[in-house]
C-alpha cells in the first residue's frame, strides 16, 4: 500500500471510532479502533519497522483482526430486523 494510504486508512477508521464514541455506540467504536490499530501494525511488520518480538506483534495484530471480524458479525446480527 502506498505511503499516503497507510496514513489515510487508519485516520478514517479513527474518525469513525471517534464518531461512534460520541454517539455512545460502544460496539461500533471498538470495531473501528481494533481495525485502526491492527492494519498499521501489520503494515509495520511487513515493512520491517518492527524488528523485535515479531511473533508477539504479529499474533497481537491478527488477534485484533479476529476481534474486529467477530464484532462485525455481532453487529450484523444485532442490526438484523426481527420478524
Amino acid at each position: 500500500m502506498s505511503g499516503f494510504a497507510k496514513y489515510l486508512v487508519p485516520l478514517a477508521f479513527m474518525t469513525l471510532a471517534a464518531y461512534y464514541i460520541l454517539q455512545a455506540e460502544w460496539l461500533e467504536a471498538s470495531l473501528y479502533i481494533s481495525v485502526s490499530v491492527a492494519f498499521p501494525l501489520i503494515w509495520a511488520i511487513k515493512d520491517g519497522k518492527i524488528t523485535t518480538n515479531i511473533r508477539f506483534w504479529n499474533s497481537f495484530a491478527w488477534g485484533l483482526v479476529i476481534i474486529a471480524l467477530l464484532l462485525f458479525l455481532l453487529l450484523i446480527r444485532l442490526d438484523a430486523p426481527t420478524n
